[in-house]
């Protein structure tokens, strides 16, 4: 008795173990049957409203008869004629700005459970399919077995070839971008995380009254706040009548909208690493990598992209987000002037572009596997992820590499520890690898290029740090310049922050420099000898 029981106990063990093993309940209907395609049970509107249920409808398939239900509710569909994708919902308007699926609505809706349950399609009394979702992340949909995050794109890179690319250097070449804006005739998009510029300010107001449609798209929740003198552009540029929309709302798809571009008339693209700020585009402070492209086929690609972020559901109107959000009262100020180093160069290139968190993340990491004889990085700060690791991995080929971080006051202790770390690695690994803090020596403030040069032949410029939540949370923009012309103008610019300096020294630095080796080696000569320091 004892015997059976124990192999009664082990058997019934057995198959508890085999089925927690199994994945969740996914479609079983036949082809000939709507089947349950995906859910959404954990909104981030108060009380869960907005939940939906996705089916995959057969052409021209009635649905009377059909209902939705977890074991606790029941949700009869409506005698109506239905094909393909569609989202049953009490909430029409809401469930539209999540999916593409055709909207059902319905009276009311089953309360799906965040933590998890069984939702059946039934016909009269027989379950023509199911499907079982675990634990829900708020905001995310089911469908595939996988949780997504609704409103994210999921676009593959575009590449162009032959056409003219534009790179410069800031603080440099300010007017660069001012230009490109002020040239909009029909359109203009305008994509950034902050925006405090006056002189972008009243530029926008004569393309308004030239007759150009303009729609500006920030980040609702900046770090800190919206600076206070962002609000007060926001809302004068919203009462001339200038359409200025906010990722702050429920739902937004992305952690920060962190991109910089612009798009002109459809036909021409601006990527930089720099905000919509003095100090930044405007050339009053930080060193950035920016390009112009002329390319319709990028601009299309890039109106997409922005025309996705601007009507998802996080996507707010300034007017009415307003109230709701962080206003900063600190302003950063731009009354310092740099001289001009580098003039903008002009060349027709290949080139990608590239977003996140869609798909730069892998093309960025093929780009590293396959460097081949040097590697020139210049960040505001990176963090120990997937991207820095292969640099170092680069480094173990024999692949030369050159990190330059910012020495700015708020990144200045982080970035030393990264450079020490890194430096230590190479010393005690032998590594062609050297990191170091930039000096900035009165050309710029401080460093805020998110650049990469790869073998003298590829150069990508965008807004992506080089963090895993920049990677894969944020909304970021690349272009990857394919030619070796552009490559090498970066190179310059990352070569003379490389040394602190341009590439001939100023005579009377000169001289200091011959005099002070001279008095070095006068020194030597009389057998004088100082003891070794560490720095820290």
């Amino acid at each position: 008795m004892r015997a059976r029981l124990a192999r009664s106990l082990r058997v019934f063990l057995a198959l508890v173990l085999l089925a927690a093993c199994q994945p969740p309940v996914a479609a079983t209907g036949s082809a000939n049957t709507p089947t349950i395609d995906a859910v959404y049970p954990n909104p981030t509107a108060d009380d869960d409203v907005g939940e939906f249920v996705v089916l995959d409808v057969p052409r021209n398939t009635t649905l009377s008869g059909y209902a939705l239900t977890d074991g606790e509710g029941v949700v009869d569909l409506p005698n109506a004629s239905a094909s393909g994708r569609i989202a049953v919902t009490p909430t029409p308007n809401r469930t539209r700005r999540i999916t593409d699926a055709r909207v059902l609505a319905v009276p009311s809706m089953l309360s799906l459970a965040n933590g998890g349950e069984t939702v059946r399609l039934r016909r009269g009394n027989a379950t023509v399919d199911a499907l079982t979702y675990p634990d829900a992340p708020e905001g995310d949909v089911y469908a595939n077995a996988s949780w997504v995050t609704p409103g994210r794109t999921d676009r593959s890179p575009v590449t162009v070839r032959g056409v003219n690319a534009t790179a410069f250097a800031l603080p440099d070449d300010p007017e660069r971008a001012r230009a490109f804006v002020a040239s909009a005739n029909d359109t203009l998009l305008l994509a950034g995380y902050t925006l405090t510029s006056r002189r972008l300010e009243r530029a926008l107001y004569r393309l308004r009254d030239r007759g150009v449609a303009v729609h500006v798209l920030l980040e609702g929740h900046p770090i800190g706040g919206i600076p206070a003198r962002e609000a007060r552009i926001l809302s004068r540029l919203a009462r001339a009548g200038i359409t200025v929309s906010v990722l702050a709302g429920d739902g937004d798809p992305y952690a920060y909208h962190h991109a910089k571009y612009a798009v002109v008339d459809g036909e021409r693209v601006l990527v930089a690493t720099e905000n919509w700020e003095p100090q930044s585009i405007g050339g009053r402070g930080h060193r950035g990598w920016g390009v112009t492209v002329d390319s319709p086929r990028l601009a299309r690609e890039l109106t997409a992209i922005f025309r996705s972020d601007a009507d998802s559901l996080g996507a707010r109107p300034w007017r009415d987000a307003r109230s709701t959000l962080t206003v900063q009262n600190a302003t950063k100020s731009d009354t310092h002037r740099y001289p001009r180093s580098f003039d903008p160069q002009t060349e027709p290139v290949n080139a990608t572009l590239l977003v996140t968190p869609d798909n730069a993340g892998p093309r960025l990491t093929a780009l590293l596997d396959g460097a081949e004889s040097d590697i020139r990085l210049e960040q505001m700060s990176v963090s120990d992820g997937t991207l820095l690791r292969r640099v170092v991995a680069a480094a173990r080929r024999g692949v030369r590499v050159r990190i330059l971080l910012s020495d700015a006051w708020y990144a200045r202790e982080k970035n030393a520890a990264t450079v020490d770390r890194l430096n230590r690695i190479a010393a005690r690994d032998d590594l062609p690898l050297r990191a170091k803090l930039v000096r900035p020596n009165g050309r710029f403030d401080a460093v805020h290029a998110k650049g990469l040069v790869v073998d003298g032949r590829t150069a990508v410029v965008g807004s992506l740090n080089w963090n895993e939540q920049a990677r894969t949370e944020n909304r970021e923009t690349l272009l990857a310049l394919h030619d070796p012309d552009a490559a090498r103008y970066y190179a310059r610019v990352f070569d003379a922050d490389w040394r602190g300096g341009s590439n001939e020294l100023p005579w009377p630095l000169a001289l200091v420099t011959l005099l002070a080796a001279l008095t070095t080696t006068a020194w030597l000569r009389c057998g004088v000898e100082f003891e070794r320091t560490t720095r820290r």
